[in-house]
């Protein structure tokens, strides 16, 4: 079913699925999707903002986009999470981002950290605005960007309401604070774009589009309150 159609509740959108045998393929699938949407926007614009998530998942992804032909002088590149002061700067979205993305032919990149709580103006004013694609990945306990189950500040990061567009939260699973895009700055972004690899994360992100599991327990369902592509291998 096409991204952008409204499921029978009228709350969500039916995610639109890609489905691939391998990784590899995946991850080229999604890099000619991101640099396409990306090179539409350049064509016609000095500077684009894409954001991406970190982690394990999106390496191979990263790889192959940096080998795609784009005026990458125009592209800057944020996270739309972080890790903030933890002990290893290897643990770090940036580390993973420079070393992954920002090669080749998109050195020429401009990279923008995430370090600090922002509001919405302060946000706009540091990167151009709105983003033209958002990447994320997504824990096999429903979490996403850096929006945990559990946690007050994630809830608080889902709402539909004004607030801080970069805000600290926190994992049940370690002690290091997050920072993180809320739900209202990730909305505006062109495209969203959810990358996973798995057949438990297939089965539970199926589970949530099928049901009345919401993002409150499942911060994951949230990216559902827009139109989203879903790139999965297992």
């Amino acid at each position: 079913m096409a991204a952008g159609r409204k499921t029978m509740n009228g709350n969500r959108y039916t995610p639109e699925w890609h489905l691939f045998s391998d990784r590899e393929a995946q991850a080229q699938a999604l890099a000619d999707h991101v640099a396409s949407a990306l090179g539409r926007v350049l064509a016609r614009s000095e500077a684009v903002t894409l954001l991406v998530s970190g982690g394990r998942s999106p390496v191979q992804f990263f790889e192959c986009l940096a080998d795609c032909a784009l005026d990458w002088e125009g592209v800057w590149v944020m996270p739309v999470d972080e890790r903030a002061s933890p002990p290893e700067p290897e643990s770090r979205n940036e580390w993973l981002i420079r070393r992954s993305l920002l090669t080749g032919k998109a050195t020429r990149a401009r990279f923008v950290p995430l370090d600090q709580p922002l509001e919405a103006r302060a946000l706009m004013d540091r990167v151009p605005w709105p983003p033209v694609v958002a990447v994320l990945g997504m824990g096999e306990d429903g979490h996403s960007a850096s929006w945990f189950p559990g946690d007050a500040a994630s809830l608080e990061a889902l709402r539909n309401t004004a607030g801080p567009a970069v805000v600290a939260t926190h994992a049940a699973s370690g002690p290091v604070e997050r920072l993180t895009l809320n739900w209202p700055a990730l909305a505006q972004a062109t495209e969203r774009m959810l990358l996973i690899s798995g057949d438990a994360k297939r089965a539970l992100l199926e589970r949530i589009e099928a049901s009345d599991l919401d993002w409150q327990a499942y911060p994951v369902a949230r990216l559902l309150s827009a139109p989203l592509s879903v790139y999965w291998s297992p």
